[in-house]
């Protein structure tokens, strides 16, 4: 089979969305389109991101990239996240996935993009397309007692989407030396798989005092996306934090957060190097480890 490869067309989004949902989402037993956790991905102003491969009058296979800037040490490097990689049960195993890849990191490469990245627990297969690992990604582990939570004078609690979007980007450029530039509102509406709710609790009202967490929530189970800011607000967000029933921890080896953490909470870590890069231009460091980490919250 010899697929074509290309961007999706507007009116094929509804069919690749239903496809996507049932590989990664429903037929998981989850809940909740791809269309609505990640907004602004799987809908007309991204339509030219999303590729299929298309054979015999009909699509086999698809994946979504979604454009970011990534800051590194005061430097903007345009990048593209690849997620949602899947062909259909009956096409798998004639090499049309690993096609579309390639093609797709060729087209990246043509808009003049830095760098692509993706998520995977299966790395050799994406090697194969030259796709390179380089991650300190870390998942933290805790089980608190679930005590009623008695909220620090200073501390908000507030729907991620209803955030101050200026205040917390400034935030995260005085206090990381690495950052996912947000933008506009359309991030913090973000459900990253399995939450059902994301959580803004913030700290303090200056950029220099402050520091906010981002806190997913789906039943009983928690995930601390990041806590960003001043670390001497850290221990009132983590009063409040650390209560939750059972809490996962999505850090990066090293981080000011990672690190308080270590030293102030009886937190559980194991390596998470889930990040493979495909370097686009010749304006990416020369050394793959040095390629940064995008957080957990802002994937595909």
């Amino acid at each position: 089979m010899d697929p074509d490869i290309r961007p999706a067309t507007l009116l094929e989004i509804p069919a690749i969305v239903a496809d996507m949902d049932q590989q990664f989402v429903f037929g998981k037993g989850r809940s909740i389109s791809l269309a609505q956790r990640y907004p602004g991905v799987y809908e007309s102003r991204n339509v030219g991101n999303i590729f299929v491969a298309e054979a015999e009058g009909g699509i086999v296979a698809a994946l979504t990239c979604k454009l970011f800037d990534f800051q590194q040490h005061g430097e903007i490097r345009q990048g593209a996240m690849v997620g949602g990689v899947y062909t259909l049960a009956a096409c798998r195993g004639q090499g049309i996935a690993s096609a579309l890849l390639v093609e797709t990191v060729e087209l990246l490469r043509q808009r003049g993009l830095d760098f692509a990245v993706l998520w995977t627990d299966q790395p050799t297969f994406y090697a194969r397309s030259g796709w390179m690992v380089s991650d300190q990604g870390m998942l933290g582990q805790t089980n608190a007692l679930g005590l009623p939570i008695h909220p620090a004078a200073c501390v908000v609690r507030q729907a991620a989407d209803a955030a101050d979007v200026q205040f917390l980007q400034q935030l995260r450029q005085r206090w990381l030396s690495e950052d996912v530039v947000r933008r506009d509102a359309t991030t913090y509406r973000s459900l990253p798989l399995p939450a059902l709710s994301v959580t803004l609790l913030t700290c303090g009202s200056t950029v220099d005092g402050a520091a906010y967490a981002l806190l997913g929530r789906n039943g009983a189970t928690s995930i601390l996306y990041e806590m960003v800011g001043n670390p001497a607000a850290y221990g009132d967000l983590w009063a409040q934090i650390s209560r939750e029933p059972q809490l996962y921890i999505n850090e990066v080896h090293g981080s000011p957060a990672q690190q308080w953490l270590s030293t102030h909470a009886n937190i559980q870590w194991q390596d998470k190097p889930l990040a493979m890069w495909m370097p686009l231009s010749e304006n990416m460091p020369a050394n793959a480890s040095d390629y940064g980490y995008v957080p957990y919250f802002d994937r595909i």
